[in-house]
Protein backbone atom coordinates (compact mmCIF):
# COMPACT_ATOMS: atom_id res chain seq x y z
CA UNK A 1 0.00 0.00 0.00
CA UNK A 2 1.31 3.35 -0.81
CA UNK A 3 0.81 6.77 1.19
CA UNK A 4 -0.61 8.89 -0.95
CA UNK A 5 -1.95 12.42 0.86
CA UNK A 6 -3.16 13.69 -2.71
CA UNK A 7 -5.30 11.65 -4.72
CA UNK A 8 -3.53 11.32 -8.69
CA UNK A 9 -5.44 13.72 -11.17
CA UNK A 10 -5.72 11.73 -14.52
CA UNK A 11 -5.37 13.88 -17.76
CA UNK A 12 -2.59 16.29 -18.60
CA UNK A 13 -2.48 19.73 -16.53
CA UNK A 14 -3.77 22.60 -18.29
CA UNK A 15 -1.34 24.87 -19.92
CA UNK A 16 -1.62 28.42 -18.81
CA UNK A 17 -1.05 31.00 -21.69
CA UNK A 18 1.46 33.95 -20.49
CA UNK A 19 -1.79 36.54 -21.33
CA UNK A 20 -4.58 35.03 -19.46
CA UNK A 21 -4.03 36.51 -16.05
CA UNK A 22 -3.54 40.12 -17.36
CA UNK A 23 -6.51 39.41 -19.81
CA UNK A 24 -8.73 37.98 -17.21
CA UNK A 25 -7.96 40.94 -14.57
CA UNK A 26 -9.01 43.08 -17.57
CA UNK A 27 -12.53 41.61 -17.91
CA UNK A 28 -13.11 41.54 -14.47
CA UNK A 29 -12.56 45.30 -14.40
CA UNK A 30 -15.60 45.88 -17.19
CA UNK A 31 -13.43 45.49 -20.56
CA UNK A 32 -14.65 42.89 -23.16
CA UNK A 33 -12.89 39.96 -24.23
CA UNK A 34 -12.35 40.60 -27.71
CA UNK A 35 -10.97 43.85 -26.70
CA UNK A 36 -8.71 42.72 -23.94
CA UNK A 37 -7.38 40.06 -26.48
CA UNK A 38 -6.60 42.67 -29.13
CA UNK A 39 -4.78 44.53 -26.68
CA UNK A 40 -2.38 41.58 -26.24
CA UNK A 41 -2.45 41.11 -29.89
CA UNK A 42 -3.88 37.93 -29.44
CA UNK A 43 -6.62 37.24 -32.24
CA UNK A 44 -9.46 34.28 -31.77
CA UNK A 45 -12.18 33.41 -33.12
CA UNK A 46 -15.84 33.09 -31.90
CA UNK A 47 -15.82 29.50 -30.70
CA UNK A 48 -11.98 30.13 -28.98
CA UNK A 49 -13.79 33.65 -27.50
CA UNK A 50 -16.58 31.48 -25.70
CA UNK A 51 -13.57 28.34 -24.90
CA UNK A 52 -12.06 30.77 -22.66
CA UNK A 53 -14.57 31.78 -20.66
CA UNK A 54 -14.92 27.80 -19.53
CA UNK A 55 -10.81 27.70 -18.48
CA UNK A 56 -11.02 27.54 -14.84
CA UNK A 57 -7.82 29.62 -14.54
CA UNK A 58 -9.33 32.40 -16.42
CA UNK A 59 -12.74 32.36 -14.54
CA UNK A 60 -10.72 32.11 -11.19
CA UNK A 61 -8.31 35.70 -12.22
CA UNK A 62 -12.04 37.12 -13.20
CA UNK A 63 -13.51 36.34 -9.99
CA UNK A 64 -10.72 37.54 -7.87
CA UNK A 65 -10.45 40.72 -10.25
CA UNK A 66 -13.82 41.34 -10.02
CA UNK A 67 -13.95 41.23 -6.60
CA UNK A 68 -10.75 43.81 -6.06
CA UNK A 69 -12.98 46.08 -8.21
CA UNK A 70 -15.80 46.12 -5.75
CA UNK A 71 -13.50 46.78 -2.84
CA UNK A 72 -11.83 49.67 -4.71
CA UNK A 73 -14.99 51.66 -5.83
CA UNK A 74 -17.92 49.76 -4.04
CA UNK A 75 -19.43 48.72 -7.31
CA UNK A 76 -19.75 45.80 -9.50
CA UNK A 77 -18.09 46.93 -12.54
CA UNK A 78 -20.36 47.34 -15.05
CA UNK A 79 -20.36 45.03 -18.65
CA UNK A 80 -19.21 46.84 -21.55
CA UNK A 81 -19.82 45.33 -25.25
CA UNK A 82 -18.17 44.68 -28.03
CA UNK A 83 -19.30 47.20 -30.75
CA UNK A 84 -20.81 45.86 -34.18
CA UNK A 85 -18.14 47.23 -35.76
CA UNK A 86 -15.61 45.85 -33.72
CA UNK A 87 -17.07 42.36 -34.57
CA UNK A 88 -17.03 43.06 -37.93
CA UNK A 89 -13.23 43.80 -37.87
CA UNK A 90 -13.24 40.94 -36.36
CA UNK A 91 -14.62 38.40 -38.61
CA UNK A 92 -13.04 40.10 -41.35
CA UNK A 93 -9.37 39.95 -39.90
CA UNK A 94 -10.43 36.38 -39.15
CA UNK A 95 -10.94 35.56 -42.67
CA UNK A 96 -7.84 37.35 -43.87
CA UNK A 97 -6.00 35.21 -41.56
CA UNK A 98 -7.26 32.02 -42.75
CA UNK A 99 -6.89 32.92 -46.67
CA UNK A 100 -3.68 33.68 -45.75
CA UNK A 101 -3.27 30.22 -44.00
CA UNK A 102 -4.63 28.33 -46.94
CA UNK A 103 -2.71 30.05 -49.25
CA UNK A 104 0.88 28.97 -47.44
CA UNK A 105 0.26 25.69 -47.31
Amino acid sequence: MTDQTNPRRRGRPCKEPPWLKEVAQMVGRGTPLRRALWSRNVMFTERELKNTYRLKKFREYFETAKIEFYREWGEVPRRSHTSPGERLLAARLNASQLADWLRSE
